[in-house]
């Protein structure tokens, strides 16, 4: 009995050694098999016949379908993005706060004519920051529209690391690019963000990366702002640098005042090993032109 049951136990293990595959290779035989079977080995039947135009109708609804909401979606795009157009900063007038999404009566002050509000905008601002545990720093942002749907997004960050005691370290991040509207409302205007990134100073382990982000703005009530920055940077040697900004801030006619919480972390993407991160805060002032 004990050699029968061995026998069936090695057998086990050897037809399972022989028949397991990865995923991969399993589907990839599979696909393969499919493609190469000859068509004269396959005896189409009436009901194979009928499946097949089901599934024929079915992919023709899936398509038609598709292609309602693709249009739907750019239609949506078109209205919330290219139709619209700005007053000459932020609360300028209390309705519409910001973006005109509609006719717009002329009113004293207004550089664009009657019944249009301006089709480009563009703010730039400076601020310090103070990130814990690391040291206190500097930045400059620098961002606009055209026509109003892709526009200018630079930025430059300036820290030194005071964690080195005896000789403080600097750095610096200088990062060009652009956005892309993807909705332009009072209550939210949403970007898309993609950028060329170089860091400088005394770095020693990431020099020049692609960063992406999304940017939201809302401006509710006056004289009240609200905005939030995320950015992803990936750099040599898999290294990925992180970033959140949220910050609030009141307008007093072109210019804001602004106050918020800073984030960054560090780390590698693939193994995510040695990750790190710092918490801060930082204000400054914005100017709207």
């Amino acid at each position: 009995m004990k050699k029968i049951l061995s026998a069936i136990l090695i057998s086990a293990v050897l037809t399972g050694s022989v028949f397991a595959k990865g995923f991969n290779e399993a589907t990839g035989e599979a696909r393969s098999s499919e493609i190469q079977e000859p068509s004269h080995n396959k005896k189409p039947t009436n009901k194979a016949s009928s499946s097949s135009s089901d599934g024929s109708c079915g992919d023709a609804c899936i398509d038609s379908c598709a292609e309602t909401m693709a249009v739907l979606l750019v239609a949506g795009w078109a209205v919330f993005n290219v139709g619209v157009s700005y007053t000459d900063f932020p609360y300028q007038r209390f309705t519409p706060n910001y973006v005109v999404n509609g006719p717009l009566s002329k009113v004293e002050g207004d550089t664009a004519p009657a019944g249009t509000g301006k089709k480009m905008r563009f703010s730039a601002d400076a601020s310090i920051l103070h990130y814990k545990d690391l040291g206190w720093g500097a930045e400059l942002n620098f961002e606009g529209l055209f026509f109003p749907v892709i526009g200018p997004y630079l930025s430059l960050t300036n820290f030194r690391d005071e964690t080195v005691k005896q000789d403080p370290e600097f750095f610096g991040n200088f990062r060009l690019g652009g956005q892309l509207s993807l909705i332009q409302h009072d209550l939210l205007c949403a970007s898309f963000l993609m950028q060329w990134s170089h860091w400088y100073g005394d770095t020693k382990w990431v020099h020049n990366g692609c960063v992406i982000g999304v940017d939201l703005r809302s401006y509710p009530i006056y004289p009240l702002t609200v905005q939030w920055r995320g950015t992803y940077g990936s750099y040599n040697d898999d290294i990925f640098i992180a970033t959140s900004d949220l910050q609030a801030g009141i307008i007093y006619k072109r210019i804001e005042g602004f106050a918020g919480w800073k984030y960054m972390s560090t780390g590698n993407h693939k193994t995510n090993r040695d990750k790190s991160h710092w918490n801060g805060y930082y204000g400054g002032v914005r100017v709207y032109f």
